[in-house]
């Protein structure tokens, strides 16, 4: 039996409802993940931070740098409204003397920032 127009038009997709249909899957699909890599970077940044930064830095509240304390504590510089996101990624980046250059990648660059930012105790 053929259908007539009008239930072909219930039956017929409407384009725009399916591409907003696959965003919201999508957005619910890979909300969790984003949370997820995001508290997997804050941890690879404290690792980071511990092994690479702590002989010049104190890397978190109460954890004295092992060989000086000339440069600007963890804590201190989250706090620091200067020490803006953009401001450590292009430090961590393309780093100064006297700070070494480890030639960090961009997952660990992002990771140091995160865990940085993650001391601020505001």
């Amino acid at each position: 039996m053929p259908l007539n127009s009008r239930s072909a038009r219930c039956v017929k997709s409407n384009p725009a409802e399916l591409s907003l249909a696959a965003a919201i899957v999508a957005l619910l699909v890979l909300l969790p993940l984003s949370a997820a890599g995001a508290a997997s970077d804050l941890e690879e940044g404290r690792v980071l931070a511990k092994e690479w930064c702590s002989s010049c830095h104190m890397v978190a509240p109460g954890v004295a740098p092992t060989t000086t304390d000339a440069a600007p504590p963890f804590p201190k510089m989250a706090e620091d409204p200067a020490y803006t996101e953009e401001r450590l990624r292009s430090w961590l980046w393309a780093p100064h003397p006297p700070m070494p250059d480890f030639d960090l990648s961009r997952f660990e660059i992002e990771s140091l920032v995160a865990y940085i930012k993650s001391l601020d105790s505001n």
